[in-house]
């Protein structure tokens, strides 16, 4: 809680310091006298390693949110300077901390004395802390005066009695009052000083962060059981060629499918008594029929002749138009009713054997054996479907992985921009994507046909550079598993399309081959007439033969005419058995001519019929084929946007920065040194590599596959699925679908920026590494100040007394400058959430009467310049501040012009 311009210097000095990632997180509230706790506005400054420094402001009901139950210590920053507080307020403001929280808070009044300071007014029962006016590397050192406001000092003893540095695994002050080693009697004081040694390893620690989450330079290599490592396959074109054409050969029927064979005319032999049975079956139903059969062929014929003639009188022939009558055509073509049954036949057959392309389902196994195959190529594991059925890469019965996660499925970050205005002026609306994925071989093949033909018609210089960059990223991208997996699609397209055209051609020419063959049933009818004027003539002899019997019979009839001895009953009988012999024969004759034409033409009509069926159902097969692969490589695209993400950035967005150190080289107060802690090469790569074994577990592929998927599926405004139906994602087609919209979010990327699970990760492995003492060498401990401890421990020495300079002479006669050593904090901080440690001492003076604190000038103890220098900062590893809002420097001595007032709103230097 600060008040007034000085205190502003202080907090923008802990900015500087949080920007600097030395301070994790603290909170800082104007507390004026118009300050009302509804209605504040409490700041929340703190660092990440990955965002750098963030500067919140809102209500402390916000940024208390997650804080619940964690410990509080409130303090009370007066700045002789200027600060003012109201008891009333300070009250309020522990009280409605300690409510929200639900946890008890402590609270520390720390005052800044200046030159002229008199004793300090007391709030409340606060326990009340004079910073000593003295600057000094250890306690045995001899301290230096400083001049108020020494914000940057005030700063740095503020962060080690509290435990704000970044190191610090405990609050010195909140320990010490929670314990009651010191109490907050009323009425009393104690001087205060620390002394902070830092040991940066940012550097290091970043350069170990890059060497853990940097997939893309050195894949990761799970274990296997009994200690095996996952191996490296070596050639990765040869092994992503194999594999995709192992998955390819095993799933590829779902794409296209096999014809199915056509009829052949089949002989058939049959034998003399079938024959005459089917002649005289034939017979008796053509040539004498039934009068209802003769009627309605008459009726049939009739109806056709008139529905021929107004065809050809009104229409025409070749006309669209069709004129029937009582279901006959004017055309020669099939009946109504033959049609309707053939295509609801067809029709039912057909799309009830076919892929329904509104569902895609038979595909599901293929996207499920791709996506498998493409994690197993970068961790090993065993992934769905693949696994079971096509064994991925190995060396020895030992699985190995490619080279790098582009060597699978690319990411977008892999992609060629393509986009070239001169380009688009001489290709026009044949180039629409500007920006090609390293596995769209469609896309790619496309594009360069737009190039090379681009660059034989013009000698721009830009578009020849942009062909040959083209190339060479053609080159090295149809390498990776994904180019070659769509590729073969592509080729299912294609093959699709030659399968559908040479069935069409087979369809034409049955059809023909239909068209061609004689009218049997115009052959059939001449066959009957024959038959029947046959059996005229039979009928006519029988007539005549039985005329010349009754009139030998009875010859003194008026009708006998003709009279002759031959014609006896007998004979007539036989002359009749004879015709009737000769001309059954005779039509036998001719049935049998006719018939051998009839069926075998018929033989043929009735394969040709059968092959035409075969070829309308393998047409529409073919033809919804040819829109199945069309839509799988849409699919094919959607799933490579999801794989080429999740395997690039298996845990969302990672800051992958130089490795450089944070923190200020010069101008730091004597009571803050900071140094470098460095790592060999080769110690750093054994600790990434021990990092990476609880990270990158075998499978961590479709771990992060998953996260992916459950991330877009909160994201897609599409919900067909839900986020334990994984597996149905993979049936939906790749474009006006829920699995669409997760693939262009993929693409996008916004929605997978986040750090929280890389960041959990690495703070819980480093929270392993750390505790394992024998995996760092944590180097030699904090120097001098650590030796000045443990020579007073020891006893050969004791520390410097405090400065008298904040003291009355009551006080320096009560003993407020001896150190307390009962309540005297030294330990050495080493953070699980960092590999850099420090060394931090916390000296108390002995609790006097509050009288005994004041200054004045005559004193002498603000008469000697400090002499800080203006601080040179190390580069910071890109902490996004805030730009300065002023020209003030809080670092900058008070005996050179200090400006007292900052501009309002001041953060501070960084």
């Amino acid at each position: 809680m600060g008040n007034g311009p000085d205190a502003r210097q202080v907090r923008s000095a802990l900015v500087d310091y949080t920007a600097l990632g030395m301070i994790d997180r603290f909170l800082w509230a104007d507390v004026s006298d118009s300050f009302v706790i509804d209605d504040a506005r409490i700041e929340n400054i703190e660092f990440t390693r990955t965002a750098g420094l963030n500067i919140t402001r809102g209500q402390m009901s916000d940024l208390f949110l997650h804080d619940e139950g964690k410990k509080i210590l409130l303090v009370i920053l007066d700045m002789a300077g200027d600060s003012r507080y109201r008891d009333d307020v300070l009250r309020d403001l522990s009280h409605e901390v300690g409510q929200r929280l639900r946890t008890t808070s402590e609270v520390v009044h720390l005052f800044v004395p200046n030159e002229s300071s008199s004793t300090p007014l007391q709030y409340g029962d606060f326990q009340t802390l004079i910073l000593s006016p003295e600057d000094a590397a250890t306690p045995l050192s001899p301290g230096a005066a400083v001049n108020y406001p020494a914000a940057q000092h005030t700063a740095s003893t503020l962060a080690s009695a509290t435990g704000l540095w970044g190191t610090s695994t405990e609050s010195p002050f909140y320990d010490a009052m929670s314990s009651r080693q010191m109490t907050g009697n009323r009425g009393y004081g104690r001087l205060l000083r620390s002394f902070h040694h830092y040991r940066d390893a940012s550097k290091a620690e970043s350069e170990l962060y890059r060497q853990v989450f940097d997939i893309e330079t050195r894949l990761p290599h799970p274990v296997l059981e009994g200690e095996r490592r996952v191996l490296d396959i070596g050639d990765d074109d040869a092994a992503t060629t194999r594999y995709a054409d192992a998955i390819m050969e095993r799933y590829g029927n779902e794409f296209v499918s096999s014809r199915r064979p056509l009829e052949g005319t089949v002989s058939r032999h049959v034998g003399f008594f079938e024959t005459v049975k089917r002649f005289f079956v034939f017979f008796f139903t053509n040539v004498f029929g039934t009068p209802r059969q003769l009627l309605n062929e008459a009726a049939v014929a009739g109806r056709r002749s008139l529905a021929g003639a107004a065809q050809k009188m009104l229409f025409g022939e070749d006309s669209h138009i069709e004129v029937m009558l009582g279901g006959q055509s004017g055309k020669e073509t099939h009946s109504i009713r033959q049609i309707a049954q053939a295509a609801e036949q067809v029709n039912r057959e057909v799309y009830g054997e076919s892929l329904n392309m509104a569902q895609q389902q038979r595909l599901s196994l293929f996207w499920q054996a791709y996506s498998g195959a493409a994690m197993t190529l970068v961790d090993g594991g065993r992934h769905g479907v693949a696994s079971d059925e096509v064994a991925g890469p190995h060396i020895d019965n030992t699985p190995a992985i490619v080279s790098s996660t582009k060597r699978s499925v690319p990411s977008d970050d892999a992609a060629f921009d393509s986009e070239n205005r001169r380009l688009r002026e001489l290709v026009g609306r044949n180039m629409s994507e500007s920006r090609i994925q390293a596995w769209d071989a469609s896309g790619a093949e496309d594009y360069y046909r737009n190039i090379e033909r681009a660059s034989r018609n013009t000698t721009n210089k830009q578009i020849h550079e942009l062909k040959d960059r083209f190339m060479s990223w053609a080159e090295d991208s149809q390498t990776t598993f994904g180019w070659k997996v769509g590729q073969r699609v592509k080729y299912k397209l294609n093959e699709a399309q030659e399968k559908l055209t040479a069935i069409r051609n087979d369809a034409h020419r049955v059809e023909d081959e239909l068209g061609a063959l004689p009218d049997t049933e115009a052959q059939r009818r001449a066959m009957v007439a024959k038959m029947r004027v046959l059996m005229g003539l039979w009928f006519v002899l029988m007539l005549v033969l039985v005329y010349l019997w009754a009139a030998f019979a009875n010859p003194d009839r008026y009708w006998s005419v003709v009279q002759w001895d031959f014609f006896t009953w007998q004979r007539t009988l036989f002359v009749g058995i004879v015709i009737s012999v000769v001309i059954l024969i005779w039509q036998m004759v001719i049935f049998a001519r006719a018939h051998r034409v009839i069926y075998e033409v018929g033989e043929k009509r009735r394969v040709l019929t059968a092959n035409l069926g075969i070829l309308v159902k393998d047409v529409q097969a073919a033809s919804n084929e040819v829109q199945q692969c069309a839509v799988a490589y849409q699919q094919f695209s959607a799933w490579s946007r999801i794989l080429g993400r999740a395997l690039a950035h298996p845990f969302g967005k990672v800051a992958l920065d130089d490795a450089t150190s944070r923190h200020p080289e010069e101008g730091l107060p004597r009571n803050t040194v900071v140094t470098v802690m460095d790592f060999p090469a080769d110690q750093l790569a054994t600790q990434a590599d021990a990092m990476r074994r609880g990270i990158f577990g075998r499978g961590w592929a479709g771990q992060a596959l998953e996260r992916h998927l459950e991330r877009g599926m909160e994201v897609a405004q599409a919900k067909q699925v839900g986020p334990d139906e994984f597996h149905k994602l993979y049936g939906q087609p790749g474009e006006n679908s829920q699995l669409a919209e997760i693939s262009r979010a993929c693409l996008d990327g916004t929605e997978f920026d986040n750090f929280d699970h890389a960041d959990q990760l690495w703070d819980d492995n480093l929270a392993a590494l750390r505790t394992t003492g024998d995996i760092i060498d944590r180097g030699s401990s904090v120097g001098d100040l650590r030796s000045a401890m443990q020579r007073i421990d020891a006893g050969s020495t004791g520390s410097q007394s405090f400065s008298t300079r904040a003291l009355t002479p009551q006080g320096t006669n009560a003993g407020a400058g001896d150190v307390d050593d009962e309540v005297r904090y030294a330990e050495e901080n080493r953070s699980e959430e960092s590999l850099s440690e420090a060394f931090t001492v916390v000296e108390y003076g002995r609790s006097v009467s509050i009288t005994g604190f004041g200054t004045d000038a005559a004193q002498g103890g603000y008469n000697e310049p400090t002499g800080i220098s203006l601080p040179t900062f190390g580069q910071p590893a890109r902490p996004e501040t805030p730009a300065p809002q002023g020209t003030f420097n809080p670092f900058s001595p008070a005996t050179e012009n200090p400006q007292t007032q900052p501009p309002a709103g001041f953060d501070g230097l960084i």
